[in-house]
């Protein structure tokens, strides 16, 4: 089974990080990319941002000015999701952006009482396919490894 552990786009680079099992090892992976990704890669990232102004209670304003650029997973002994988004805030008085490292949050046993915002994981999901099809070669300048019709 593919487990991601990082997802980020910061516009310059793809960067994947991955863990595969193979005969009870656990195998990492990492791709390191310039190729941009598709556009739903970014759409996919991007979504968090509201969720994100939500965790780290800010006025939700915030989250139009926040750029989500990465996504960091890790999972407990019972399989559930940790996560960490990284987000980018311009400022106007300095020539760098802030950036925010939002609390990690883990994936709730049940369904009620987390706490957390009901879409979390569901936006990771969505990430995580988004990451596999850019594995796959889904690509900003289209399908990499397409059939030729």
């Amino acid at each position: 089974m593919k487990r991601f552990t990082k997802v980020k786009w910061d516009r310059k680079e793809v960067v994947l990080r991955w863990t595969t099992e193979e005969d009870g090892d656990v195998i990492s992976h990492t791709l390191k990319s310039k190729q941009p990704p598709h556009s739903d890669f970014g759409i996919a990232l991007g979504r968090f941002d509201t969720t994100v102004a939500q965790l780290i209670e800010v006025e939700l304003d915030w989250a139009d000015a926040l750029r989500v650029i990465g996504l960091s997973i890790d999972y407990d002994d019972e399989g559930r999701a940790g996560l960490i988004v990284t987000c980018l805030r311009e400022l106007q008085a300095t020539d760098a952006p802030l950036v925010l490292n939002m609390p990690r949050v883990l994936e709730p046993e049940g369904a009620l009482g987390s706490g957390l915002p009901a879409d979390l994981f569901d936006l990771l999901d969505r990430a995580v396919v988004q990451a596999s099809a850019y594995l796959a070669g889904k690509r900003a300048q289209g399908e990499l490894f397409e059939d030729a019709a």
